[in-house]
């Protein structure tokens, strides 16, 4: 394609990129700027290149559209059904429908965005590790003494501290080929993400790493990805193993949960693990009674008043998560009905089969951005099993605009493979 936009998009772009995972968790409202500027620049490149008519052609583009549209029209279905309209429910999913416009302009560009993720990426999970160390606790009576920042509560800066290590993991490069020193940054990022999130006490999150592995095990058509697989189990054993001897709040984690596990086999669900399984059974009855559109946009805990009467679910759940289902899916399920679990589903599922099919590429930087993808997918999904990870905007902000990031990395470096050998970047050019 012509270049027909100048060098200095290219690098503002490039700078947005490298910027945005560095102030996730350190500066609030840091990120959401830098997700606004962005959606301004595609959105100038959108209407200058006219690119609706060339991506909409293409059937994947459909389908990523239609997929990142679904959970703001499910949202604009419930409401229109039950008649209550409120713009505030509109703004998580907002995130992944303008992504669109993202994932199109950066498609468009003759632009490599893999060195910037390559060391944007761990340079945010250290800068979270600084963040866990150094500047904030949340010392609540909810959570106790574990780590987070001053906008996030510790299980979002867990999650996200973990999928920053996890994701500099994927730009590792080749270590026999091009030695350590190559890669010293995206190790240090690995285990300064999983230090993180292991400071921050979040404990379900962690099942996403063995999610991950498999899912890169099985993408992968590199010969040596069994020993690249253990290497990673073994810097991530490791990490575990040194943060639990030494770090207090590890310790209590574990011990909690099983003591939870045990109370719960006994019958007792007045613990943190009990009363989530209270709040899903509790949205499971919603979805049943409302299979279609849902109870609707936020009215999950006001319709937990039968529940209580009928002796289903204890009052407890209300008082302590009263903000939180601990689970995106439920939560879609119950508020939106059928149409709108179907739609969280799809911003998961269609990203991923996207980014499997890239990685069977035979251009290196492909390959790397489709591992990093199905990563970041993979992780996001887990992640949702068991939290409301999009109930906060700048958490719907990041997956949505690494996903657009990484799929049009998946494209734009296919088609032009000479440019993109020519950034500075070496290592880059090796699988991953």
């Amino acid at each position: 394609m012509p270049n027909t936009n100048p060098t200095a998009i290219n690098r503002i772009i490039l700078l947005i990129l490298f910027l945005y995972p560095v102030l996730l968790l350190s500066v609030q409202g840091g990120a959401n700027v830098l997700f606004v500027v962005l959606l301004v620049i595609s959105l100038v490149i959108w209407v200058k290149l006219n690119l609706w008519r060339k991506f909409l052609k293409e059937r994947s583009a459909i389908f990523f559209s239609v997929a990142m549209t679904s959970i703001l029209a499910a949202t604009l279905l419930s409401q229109t059904y039950h008649d209550t309209f409120n713009s505030i429910h509109g703004d998580s999913p907002a995130r992944f429908f303008v992504a669109i416009f993202i994932f199109y302009a950066l498609r468009s560009l003759d632009l490599n965005i893999i060195p910037a993720l390559k060391y944007g990426l761990p340079l945010g999970a250290i800068t979270a590790l600084f963040v866990a160390l150094f500047i904030q606790y949340d010392g609540s009576s909810e959570f106790g003494l574990r780590a987070s920042n001053s906008y996030l509560n510790p299980i979002h800066f867990g999650n996200l501290s973990l999928l920053l290590g996890m994701l500099s993991a994927c730009f590792v490069t080749d270590i026999k080929r091009t030695g350590f020193s190559a890669n010293r940054l995206q190790i240090a990022g690995l285990i300064a993400g999983l230090s993180a999130s292991a400071l921050s006490g979040t404990r379900s999150g962690w099942v996403a790493i063995p999610v991950v592995l498999a899912f890169l095990l099985f993408s992968s058509d590199r010969p040596d990805k069994l020993k690249r697989l253990v290497g990673a189990v073994a810097v991530m054993t490791i990490t575990a193993v040194i943060c639990f001897l030494s770090v207090n709040v590890v310790q209590q984690r574990v011990y909690e949960t099983a003591a939870e596990i045990s109370a719960i086999m006994n019958g007792d669900f007045n613990s943190s693990f009990g009363l989530r399984i209270q709040l899903w059974v509790a949205g499971f009855h919603m979805f049943i009674d409302n299979p279609i559109f849902g109870v609707g946009p936020s009215e999950f805990f006001s319709s937990m008043d039968k529940l209580y009467a009928s002796g289903m679910i204890s009052s407890v759940p209300s008082s302590i998560y009263g903000t939180e289902v601990h689970s995106y899916f439920v939560a879609c399920a119950a508020e939106l009905g059928g149409v709108g679990l179907l739609s969280a589903v799809s911003i998961f599922l269609v990203p991923l089969a996207m980014f499997v099919d890239a990685a069977k590429s035979r251009v290196d930087t492909v390959r790397i951005a489709a591992m990093a993808g199905i990563c970041l997918v993979v992780s996001f999904f887990t992640f949702c099993l068991t939290a409301e990870m999009f109930n906060i905007k700048m958490v719907a902000s990041f997956y949505a605009l690494l996903v657009a990031a990484l799929l049009a990395a998946t494209h734009v470096v296919e088609k032009a493979p000479v440019k993109t050998s020519t950034t500075g970047d070496k290592s880059c050019n090796t699988t991953n």
